[in-house]
Parts: C-alpha cells; structure tokens; sequence
C-alpha cells in the first residue's frame, strides 16, 4: 500500500488527481491544503466516503507541520502554488514566498521523513515567449514572476538528488469540469463569460499562442508517473497549442451571442507554441478534440444567462 500526501489536494487539479489516485485500491492519500481558494468539492464526493483519504488543514509555509503530516508518507505529489493571476505579474514576493522557498519546505519535509518519491507539480510558463515552436529539449526563459517562481521551485528539488527519485511536472493551460473548478484559467473563464453574457476580455492583440491540456487528461497523466519506474525526471503535458483568438473563434462558433473586446491591443503577449507532449503512449489529440471538450464544458452548466 501507497500512502500519498497532496499539497494543494483540495484545489483544481488535486480534486481529479486524488480520484485517480484512489481507483488503486492499495493508495491511501492524505489532502494538506490552506483551503485559501475554499474549494471543498472533494470532501463531499460521494464515492469517497469510507475510502482511505483524509484532510488535513495546513499550509506548505508551516514547515514544522509539514514534517508532522509528512511521516509514513511514501510518495508526495506536490500541488500546492500562488497562482492567482494569469499573468502573474501583481505580487512578485508572495509568488517567491510560496512557490519557491514554500517547495523548500514540503522538499526538506520529504528528506527528513525519508520519503521514496516526489512529483513536483511545474509549468510550461517557464519557457517565456519563443518565435520558435517549443518542445522538450528547449530552454527555460522565464518571464513573468509566476514562471520565475515555478523555475525556483524545480531548482529546490536538487536538494532530492542522490537520495529520493523525483519527477517535475511541467503542464499547460488546465480547462474543464469539476466541483473544484477555477475560473481563471484561459478557457474556462471565457467559456464562464460566455455563458452569461459578459465580454471576453482580451489582453493584447490575441495573436500569441498557449499551451491547453483538459483537466481529465492531466490528472490521469500525473496519477501515472508514479508507475513510470522513474524513467524520465522532467515530464512537459500539453495537448493542443492556439493562439488566443483561434480560441474566441471557438467560442462564438459554439455560442454566436460572445462578445469580446481588446485592452492594450498593441501589448504584445508572450507567445508559446508547442509540439504535443505527454507520457508515453498517450494517443495525439487534433484541435477538434480541443472544440469538443469546450462544446462538452459549456453543456456542464445547468444555469444559464440571460
């Protein structure tokens, strides 16, 4: 038997990883979180119950904490991260606070309790902009202080070398359903405005690319590595590469009534196109899957505008 701990476990991504996790019947996760988002979705999923999972309120800059949830653990999946803006440009200190010396912490918890993996939840944000398609064997340029963060996060896991197998997790753009579901992220905050009403906002001109990967294949991916054997220790997750406005077309197909508007058109983004990326075996996605899971997402909401 596994005993899993999840930073972040109650958020986006833990919600869907921590269901995964669990159809192995052997796992027994643990869920350390601050609740600082209040997504509490997953401690009233139903078919939980009686499951072996259980939450602990913490937070990862509560090293002493750390260290007491961290003992009998075997593997941690690290999730936990400041991301709330989507550009991550409004408060350098507290994304260096958290993403970086708060991984010192849950990376020093783990040595000490002598863990035996470590899965390190990163971004493909650390690329920055690129006039070149990006792919695994690029080089990390980081440009806003979010993807500066992250980096410095990766770079705390060399205090794991020689002593316990990690893998850092580099993903795109998460969009899609579930209970725990954010609504900052590109797709699923215009597929939200969409819904009732309200213009897509649009920073710059639209032209620059990103990375989008659905919440489903993420997780089922990141549930994965921890059968890979520790094959690779750098994971790049990414399923489709559009530019922004390619996206609103998308949109306004599906529903006619979006509106959208521009603010600083003449800003340029950071561009980043990728080559799909994923773990061995996952079957390439074309851009129409892309189409249908929005179709699918914006089906979810059982309430609609006006």
């Amino acid at each position: 038997m596994a005993r899993i701990l999840v930073t972040g476990g109650l958020g986006y991504i833990g919600y869907d990883l921590i269901k995964n996790l669990l159809k192995d019947n052997d796992n027994e996760v643990l869920i350390y979180d601050n609740m600082y988002r209040k997504n509490l979705g997953i401690l009233f999923h139903k078919r939980l119950k009686g499951k072996r999972v259980k939450f602990i309120e913490g937070d990862i800059l509560n090293e002493r904490k750390l260290i007491e949830v961290s003992e009998g653990v075997d593997i941690i999946y690290h999730l936990a991260a400041k991301a709330n803006s989507p550009y991550g440009l409004d408060d350098f200190h507290m994304y260096d606070y958290v993403n970086n010396w708060g991984t010192a912490n849950v990376v020093k918890a783990a040595l000490k309790c002598k863990i035996s993996r470590f899965i390190y939840m990163s971004s493909l944000s650390v690329y920055g902009h690129s006039s070149e398609v990006l792919s695994s064997l690029s080089s990390p340029n980081p440009s806003s202080d979010y993807a500066i963060s992250k980096l410095a996060g990766e770079r705390q896991l060399k205090m794991l070398d020689g002593k316990i197998d990690y893998s850092i997790v580099r993903s795109s753009n998460t969009y899609g359903y579930n209970p725990s579901i954010r609504l900052d992220t590109v797709v699923n905050n215009f597929v939200y405005r969409s819904i009732f009403g309200q213009t897509l906002i649009i920073h710059g001109d639209g032209e620059e690319s990103r990375g989008f990967i659905s919440i489903d294949r993420l997780t089922i991916q990141l549930a994965q590595i921890i059968n890979e054997n520790n094959r690779d220790k750098l994971y790049h997750l990414c399923d489709h590469s559009i530019s922004i406005m390619k996206l609103v077309e998308i949109i306004k197909d599906i529903n006619p009534k979006t509106e959208y508007r521009h603010v600083n058109p003449q800003r340029k983004m950071v561009d980043q196109r990728f080559e799909p990326m994923g773990l061995p075996g996952m079957e390439v996605l074309s851009n129409q899957v892309l189409r249908e899971n929005i179709k699918s997402f914006f089906n979810k909401f059982t309430v609609l505008g006006l």
